[in-house]
């Protein structure tokens, strides 16, 4: 999938630009594309993900290539990227040093969810890609079949015969005329109109 597509078809115009572009780079997407398992797997964490698995995404976007710490100059060297600024309550998660690891950095973030731009789109409700498509509506002939507790082939079926007795009918129109013949008998002639 192409970087614009991405942005467009999945994570939609809710979403900040700078954020988008750090999303697409962290499931792996180069200038070729994103790979459908990057995908699959990142929109699960997007849309599933408990927060401390949320937390530890945010982390990597941070982390030193081992991926066991984060440093307080590539920190902020990426918040100033997509935010312009570095929060201010950075400071209590370095308080202790220029390095950081994941325990002490969730613990941070989770209680200042609200710290930068990523954070508040990931961890406060603002993340509006799903997995699922609202305008998925059922077809007419599916709301039938709920509603009368027949197969949608049968409706179509029955649908087929309707136009068919109707194009056979002598005023063109499926009338009494047309519909006694077809209930009477077992139904006796005089109840035909009210049916």
């Amino acid at each position: 999938m192409a970087q614009q597509c991405f942005y467009r078809e999945v994570l939609g115009d809710g979403i900040p630009p700078k954020v988008a572009e750090v999303i697409y780079n962290s499931f792996g997407g180069t200038f070729k594309g994103l790979h459908f398992n990057n995908l699959i797997i990142g929109l699960v964490l997007l849309t599933r993900g408990r927060d401390g698995e949320k937390a530890k995404y945010l982390f990597s976007l941070f982390a030193s290539e081992s991926g066991g710490y984060a440093a307080r100059d590539d920190m902020e060297a990426v918040l100033r990227a997509v935010d312009g600024e570095v929060p201010p309550s950075l400071r209590k998660c370095f308080s202790e040093g220029e390095k950081v690891n994941y325990e002490r950095f969730k613990n941070w973030l989770l209680q200042n969810t609200e710290a930068f731009t990523f954070s508040r789109w990931l961890l406060s409700g603002g993340v509006c890609v799903t997995l699922t498509d609202d305008s998925d509506t059922p077809t007419f002939y599916q709301t039938l079949a709920g509603v009368t507790h027949l197969e949608e082939s049968d409706i179509i079926d029955l649908e087929k015969r309707y136009w068919m007795l109707k194009a056979q009918s002598r005023t063109g129109r499926f009338d009494l005329e047309t519909f006694v013949p077809l209930v009477s008998p077992p139904i006796h002639a005089s109840l035909s109109e009210g049916m």
